[in-house]
């Protein structure tokens, strides 16, 4: 339809709600009467009618009873403050290539379709895109409509979308880096690209996300990973907008002629978070924004990520489902702490952890050890343990049900686990492939038919059998966020938020006494009858 709108000689939009104008007026009172009434026309509502307004190579507009009302050449002004559409695209449509994308669906926003796919085929001939039409996908549409987009262009500005407060709303954490709606790229009208595009990134879509390179990223801060995305581009910031965080626009999605030059502009770019081995889009109700570039540079430290080099692809994902952000959100702020009782605590003699070596509290004596998810999806983590002269491990892993994550613990002894029969790796990168061989024998021998753990296949407690007499050490999970009992007296506060392990040494007559030899362990709060208790020490 684009095509066709281009190829006419002249297009005539009929307005079936704009009243004709009463006559004897003066030339000003006529300007500032039609001003007026295409204000509050329906027609610059409508998805479909964007393109009927930048097509053409002439255009001219009608009232209900077939009066002339103006040209878009005579109304550019009026036309560009109702449609924030800049006057150069809309005297030649040709300009659109050079218009960066996240200003052209900035000219989307707010307008409406029948069909919710159309929100997004309608914007097809503004982005010179060819896809098929495939009614019923719903939302799934704008989602391919930027994928296509991504895939012909390098233009980042494509991400500087932003989503909107809701009053007495939670704003969302995390999100892909795509948007859900046109709505979202309300603050792009005044987004102007870097007119070198030598210094544009290059990015792609793949199975993974969208890949950049690592070199593109800024650290936004260290201790928690977060990192910032350049866009490459600047937008006009309100003066009374704080520089990290630019709200909604009270009215419009745009910024009016009036409002437009009392800001500043601003180098603007997303904040991300890595989760597992991906990026997520992080705050997406939020935008950085600096006066300089060079505000953000060190692009990065050397070892940003771990091990990896500083220039290896990144993987940023394109869009969360409402439960995959539901479950990384539910990774904020979490872990295992493991706490062991002072018997075993005593005689402890080396100890190290995977995927890293946990955190010490040495107040408690080495008695509690933490290690936090870092947002590492299906985080799994083995704490191994030598008592005297025994060494076994413990292994912790949060599996997700559809809703929350569910704690499954199991004990194994060190060489039945672990690769190299228990000794610490050197580096993180043997540390990644220790934990990557835990998880493929968990996977053989411990998982039910669709590949989660199953509680029942995983001991919880492990003999130690030495010269001063056998004993049973036994673990078991108490409830998330349960804060009423403290096993370690005034001293020890637990840690709301993290699931917590108890280890505790047992008498053998005492263990079989409980049925502790292969009991099931508490899971998220649900105790079974056959929770070890505590005994008194070995």
């Amino acid at each position: 339809m684009f095509e066709w709108y281009k190829k006419s000689h002249v297009c005539y939009v009929y307005l079936s709600d704009f009243e004709p104008l009463p006559v004897q007026l003066s030339e000003k009172e006529r300007r500032a009467l039609v001003d007026t009434r295409l204000r509050s026309c329906r027609w610059f509502t409508r998805g479909w009618t964007l393109q009927e307004l930048v097509a053409p190579r002439k255009l001219e507009f009608y009232d209900r009873d077939w009066n002339f009302v103006g040209g878009r050449e005579d109304l550019e002004q009026t036309l560009f403050e109702i449609t924030g559409i800049d006057g150069d695209v809309l005297h030649d449509s040709s300009g659109l290539a050079s218009t960066p994308i996240g200003r052209r669906m900035s000219w989307a926003v707010g307008r409406k379709t029948t069909r919710v796919e159309d929100r997004a085929y309608s914007l097809l001939g503004i982005f010179n895109i060819n896809m098929p039409l495939l009614y019923g996908e719903g939302t799934q549409a704008f989602f391919r409509l930027q994928q296509e987009i991504a895939s012909q262009s390098n233009d980042l500005s494509l991400f500087a979308w932003q989503c909107k407060p809701v009053e007495d709303e939670e704003p969302s954490m995390f999100s892909g880096v795509f948007a859900e709606s046109p709505d979202l790229f309300w603050p792009c009208s005044t987004i102007k690209r870097h007119g070198d595009f030598a210094v544009s990134q290059e990015f792609a879509i793949t199975n993974r996300g969208l890949r950049i390179n690592g070199e593109s990223l800024s650290v936004d801060n260290s201790s928690t990973r977060q990192f910032l995305l350049g866009l490459d581009c600047v937008r006009t910031v309100p003066e009374e907008e704080d520089d990290t965080s630019v709200k909604a626009h009270p009215d419009t999605p745009w910024l009016d002629e009036d409002n437009k030059d009392e800001g500043a502009t601003k180098w603007v770019a997303i904040r991300l978070r890595e989760v597992g081995n991906t990026f997520v889009r992080y705050m997406p109700a939020t935008i950085a924004t600096a006066s300089n570039r060079s505000e953000w540079s060190p692009v990065m430290q050397d070892k940003p990520f771990g091990e990896r080099d500083r220039h290896d692809q990144v993987y940023i994902q394109t869009f969360m489902r409402p439960d995959e952000i539901l479950r990384v959100g539910s990774l904020v702020n979490t872990g295992v702490v493991l706490v062991y009782n002072e018997y075993l605590s005593k005689h402890l003699n080396k100890q190290w952890g995977l995927p890293s070596d946990p955190e010490i509290d040495q107040g408690e004596e080495r008695r509690v050890f933490t290690f936090p998810t870092n947002l590492v999806d299906s985080f799994t983590c083995v704490h191994v343990v030598q008592i005297r002269s025994f060494s076994f491990a413990i292994v912790c892993k949060l599996q997700w049900t559809g809703s929350k994550f569910e704690l499954r613990i199991g004990t194994f002894k060190s060489a039945a686990i672990l690769p190299h029969r228990g000794s610490n790796p050197a580096t993180p990168e043997k540390k990644r492939q220790e934990l990557l061989a835990v998880k493929d024998r968990l996977l053989v021998s411990c998982s039910d038919r669709s590949g989660h753990l199953d509680q029942e296949k995983m001991r919880t407690t492990v003999e130690d059998t030495n010269p001063h007499g056998s004993y049973y050490i036994g673990i078991r999970a108490k409830p998330l966020r349960r804060l009423e009992k403290n096993p370690l007296g005034a001293v020890f506060t637990w840690r709301e938020n993290y699931y917590h392990v108890e280890i505790t040494s047992l008498y053998p007559k005492l263990a079989r006494r409980e049925g502790i030899r292969r009991h099931r362990s508490f899971v998220l709060g649900k105790e079974t009858s056959a929770a070890a208790p505590e005994g008194r020490d070995a």
